[in-house]
């Protein structure tokens, strides 16, 4: 018997060619890669893990389905810019129509179903141009009022109803001083008198004392304006 001092191996240099080769002594090929857990179908009855959650349904999921913060925010917005829109269309359509005060078109827009701080934020934007004036508005209506042969005392009930400030209607109504007041009277009286020619004299002036205070003259001045406007008929 020989001995092997050949090529072969010792035996002692087995753990050495075990980690080169993989064990045994012989090449095995390369190593396979280490596996993690198999992926399971992908569904909303898929649970456990490995399962795939479907786009925007999970916790962190954004977008138009999902919770994150995409998902939210724009719409509030452009509803909102919408419901200023309308509320500013509608509030202008009225102004179109007539001198309006700030009191009738809040009223208008809480029937048309616009919120309290929508109509708010509209009006104090209007008010900021011109468009919404109550003091304007007094003056304008005094204006127009008294020219239809209307009372100071008239008008500033009628203003009070409009919803205008006392204070702001006060001032305007004292552009109206007596003298003016008195004038108005007079020219109402003499448009209505020819109406009452031929009449009894008592039931003329309470026909044409019954038309001014309609528009809320005094009684005073009834008795004064009308009995002077018949001593003028008489007379001619």
């Amino acid at each position: 018997m020989g001995s092997s001092d050949g090529p072969r191996a010792r035996r002692g240099d087995r753990p050495v060619l075990s980690l080169l080769t993989g064990g045994g002594g012989h090449d095995a090929g390369p190593v396979p890669a280490a596996r993690g857990p198999r992926l399971r179908a992908v569904g909303p009855e898929a649970t456990g893990p490995g399962a795939i959650e479907p786009a925007g349904t999970g916790s962190g999921a954004t977008g138009p389905t999902g919770t994150g913060p995409t998902g939210t925010g724009s719409d509030d917005t452009g509803s909102g810019a919408a419901e200023d829109a309308e509320a500013r269309a509608i509030a202008l359509r009225h102004l179109t129509a007539g001198p309006r005060s700030r009191a009738e078109l809040a009223a208008r827009l809480a029937q048309r179903g616009v919120g309290a701080d929508v109509a708010r934020s509209v009006l104090d934007q209007l008010h900021d141009v011109g468009l919404v004036d109550d003091a304007e508005f007094a003056r304008t209506w005094v204006s127009a009022r008294q020219a239809k042969g209307l009372s100071a005392r008239a008008v500033t009930h009628e203003l009070r109803v409009k919803g205008v400030d006392p204070e702001v209607a006060s001032l305007a109504v004292e552009a109206m001083d007596a003298d003016t007041e008195r004038v108005a009277a007079e020219q109402l009286v003499l448009r209505k008198v020819a109406s009452v020619r031929g009449l009894p004299r008592d039931t003329q002036v309470r026909r044409l004392g019954g038309i001014l205070a309609r528009k809320g003259y005094s009684s005073t001045v009834i008795m004064q304006v009308v009995l002077a406007a018949l001593d003028d008929v008489d007379g001619e």
